[in-house]
């Protein structure tokens, strides 16, 4: 009796069938395939291993839209299925050679179910053959992506975007009532594709095997604060991997007055081993052309070239779900003078934004900083570049010191530097009307953040924080917090930011009854900014 009721117990929590195993793990199932581990929990499909290589991002690599809804794990032999009560159902049917991923859609609206890749993916090869350098930005039945020998193949309805946190995103959309599939089928890379993700590395580092320099500092598209109207200083950092006697590097561009640089050659200090790095003062303006090339006497040994470096404005943003990805339309710079970064990485700043907090729900939607980037271009004549640090949903009490928001936010403001960035914009509120947070908790909060920042970074600067407390049409604007807002103003504690709430109608979704912007909301918002933003920056010296 004993044994059948264990040889009932182990088929109902674990299945063994061509070497294929799932047990229970937690609140979900582990399994183990011959070509693969996995993790499916409450957070989806959160771990895919390949010989012991992590494929994916982390815990947080999987999400629905709208994640904070509960989510339900179910299992039936060799499926699990997370189920979003009245959104819908990720199904995820495991076999040996592949995980097959199917999106049923629930709802009456778009559904988007996203995976974020592991940052050892690497290479990336199209259905028409070439290696490219993700992240890409594709429509494609079938993707490959490396790390090392291993690989990884995308099938079915898949977009490609990103980079998120400088990782690859697949996401799979079902409309209104429909069901899509895409697979997951682990493989091994040839070693005619070992080499080409070898070649399509060092070129993501800036280090080219014909040209011989590795160069950590300027990424493309990263800007530098300028330190008056007029000039600014540029890190260049790196090695130069072949003997050579001494550095030379040129910037060539136009300046914010629409000058053209001197384009004059100057030498840079080499160490023993090549190494380099150095401050270099530049005028303000670009996209500037980095040229560098090292000699051996006089001839040259190794040349590179960095296409846009950018000397102008760096705006740290924070706060909640309208300061990050949460519309559902993206938005595109028209100008391309405006780039985000994660703190790391540097790109156009077309949506989504990179290196909010809220990276499992916050990635896949649109933000108004393409259309801020535009109008601060028309506005100063500079490029202009955005890290965005916010989290949605959430209170202020939450970036409170110690806490980890404000670790994360504090991160950016230490990553860029003293003289990094210009000031900290801010866009929250619109929680607090649920927790019925007073005026005096929620000056109380604000002024503690930023007076704290403000020491931790151990140098002054501003920050605005909007006047924002709509959560929908139905609940209003939030008194207590607009209150607390203005007397943030009023005792200098905070510069003036716009008064979103009253961005209302057509500037909201949902025909007007939500809390996120519409396309024209967005720019909307944007246009808000930008007067505030750029009436500060052009009274600077």
């Amino acid at each position: 009796m004993k044994k059948i009721i264990f040889l009932l117990a182990l088929a109902l929590f674990s299945c063994v069938c061509f070497g294929l195993e799932i047990a229970e793990a937690g609140d979900g199932f582990s399994v183990k395939a011959a070509a693969y581990s996995a993790g499916v929990s409450g957070r989806l499909l959160y771990s895919l291993e390949q010989n012991g290589r992590e494929m994916l991002s982390g815990e947080l690599a999987s999400w629905l839209q709208n994640t904070w809804a509960p989510v339900s794990v179910l299992r039936d032999g060799d499926t699990v299925t997370c189920v979003k009560k009245d959104f819908g159902r990720v199904v995820y049917a495991f076999s040996d050679e592949k995980i097959t991923v199917s999106l049923v859609n629930d709802t009456a609206g778009r559904l988007c179910y996203s995976t974020l890749l592991s940052p050892d993916l690497f290479g990336v090869v199209l259905p028409s053959g070439p290696a490219v350098y993700p992240v890409i930005e594709a429509n494609a039945g079938e993707l490959r992506f490396f790390a090392g020998r291993e690989a990884l193949v995308f099938k079915g309805d898949i977009l490609a975007t990103g980079p998120q946190d400088g990782c690859q995103l697949i996401e799979l959309f079902a409309g209104p009532g429909e069901t899509k599939t895409m697979e997951l089928i682990p493989a091994r890379a040839s070693g005619a594709e070992e080499e080409k993700v070898k070649k399509l590395r060092n070129k993501a580092l800036f280090f080219d095997e014909d040209s011989g320099i590795a160069l950590y500092s300027p990424r493309d598209y990263q800007v530098f604060q300028r330190r008056t109207r007029s000039r600014g200083k540029v890190l260049i950092s790196g090695r130069v991997k072949v003997p050579c006697d001494r550095l030379v590097y040129v910037f060539s561009g136009k300046n914010f007055a629409g000058h053209r640089l001197s384009e004059t050659p100057r030498e840079a200090q080499l160490d023993a081993d090549g190494s380099f790095s150095f401050e270099t003062e530049v005028a303000a303006g670009g996209w500037f052309r980095l040229s560098l090339t090292a000699y051996k006497g006089e001839r040259a040994a190794a040349a590179l070239e960095v296409e846009h470096v950018g000397v102008g404005e760096v705006i740290i943003a924070s706060g909640q779900s309208n300061s990050t990805n949460r519309a559902q339309a993206r938005m595109k710079s028209r100008h391309k003078m405006a780039s985000a970064t994660d703190g790391t990485e540097w790109r156009l700043c077309d949506d989504p934004m990179p290196g909010q907090h809220d990276g499992n729900e916050g990635r896949q939607g649109g933000s108004m900083y393409p259309a801020l980037g535009d109008y601060l271009y028309e506005a100063l004549g500079v490029p202009v570049a955005f890290a965005s640090t916010g989290h949605g949903g959430m209170e202020a009490k939450r970036w409170l010191p110690g806490g980890e928001l404000y670790a994360w936010l504090m991160d950016r403001i230490d990553g860029l530097g003293k003289d990094g960035f210009r000031c900290v914009i801010w866009h929250q509120g619109e929680s607090e009307q649920f927790a019925e947070t007073t005026a005096d908790e929620y000056y109380d909060t604000m002024k503690l953040i930023i007076n704290a920042s403000v020491c931790d970074a151990g140098r002054r600067f501003p920050w605005f924080t909007a006047k924002a407390s709509l959560m929908s049409a139905d609940t209003g604007m939030y008194e207590p917090v607009r209150a607390a807002q203005q007397r943030l103003w009023d005792t200098k504690i905070s510069l003036p930011g716009p008064d979103t709430d009253t961005l209302t109608g057509g500037y909201r979704e949902y025909d007007g009854k939500g809390a996120h912007f519409t396309p024209e909301g967005l720019e909307a918002h944007a246009r808000l900014w930008s007067y505030i933003l750029a009436d500060y920056i052009n009274r600077q010296p």
